[in-house]
C-alpha cells in the first residue's frame, strides 16, 4: 500500500474511533502526560494532538502558545472541547509533511503518535526540522507488550 493510501486509511480509522478514543487511551496515565507536557516551553507544536488529552497540562507560565496538529478532523472536534490555559490553534495536518518554516517552534511534543504514522522517519525528520536549535523534542511512546493475552489484545485493537 502506498504511503498516501496508508495515510488515508489511518485518517478514516481515527475519524471512526474518535468518539471512543479517550476510553481506549487509558493506557497512558495522566501523570505521565503531565510529566512530559510540563517540560514544554514557549511556542509548542503538538504532533498528533488527537482528542486533546494533553491540552489541560500546558503551563501558561512557561508556554506562550500551542499549535496542535492531527490528521483526523474527528479527533480535532473533540480536542476543541478540551480546556487549555494557553492560546491554542488546532489544525488538520499530516505529521509527515508539515507546512511550518524551519525552526518555527521551541518545543515539539508527541504522545503515542509514531506507532500509527505511515512513515515515522519522515514525520521525525519534520519534527526535527521545525524545532529550533536548542529547543526540545518531547516524546512519550509505547511498544507492544509481550505478554500473550495483552499483546494479542493490542494487535486486535491496532488502528493501522
Amino acid at each position: 500500500m502506498s504511503r498516501d493510501l496508508y495515510t488515508a486509511s489511518v485518517r478514516r480509522k481515527y475519524n471512526r474511533n474518535a468518539m471512543f478514543y479517550d476510553v481506549m487511551d487509558r493506557m497512558v496515565r495522566d501523570a505521565w502526560r503531565r510529566m512530559v507536557v510540563t517540560q514544554a516551553f514557549d511556542r509548542v507544536l503538538e504532533v498528533g494532538v488527537g482528542t486533546g488529552k494533553n491540552l489541560p497540562f500546558y503551563d501558561p507560565a512557561k508556554v506562550r502558545s500551542v499549535t496542535g496538529v492531527d490528521i483526523s478532523p474527528g479527533m480535532l472536534v473533540r480536542a476543541r472541547r478540551k480546556e487549555c490555559s494557553v492560546p491554542r490553534e488546532l489544525l488538520e495536518l499530516d505529521a509527515q509533511n508539515l507546512p511550518f518554516k524551519d525552526d518555527a517552534f521551541d518545543t515539539v511534543l508527541a504522545t503515542c503518535v509514531f506507532c500509527t504514522v505511515p512513515d515515522p522517519l519522515a514525520a521525525l525528520r519534520e519534527v526535527r526540522r521545525v524545532c529550533r536549535p536548542g529547543g526540545r523534542i518531547l516524546l512519550l511512546e509505547h511498544v507492544r507488550i509481550d505478554r500473550p493475552l495483552v499483546g494479542t489484545l493490542m494487535d486486535v485493537l491496532e488502528l493501522h
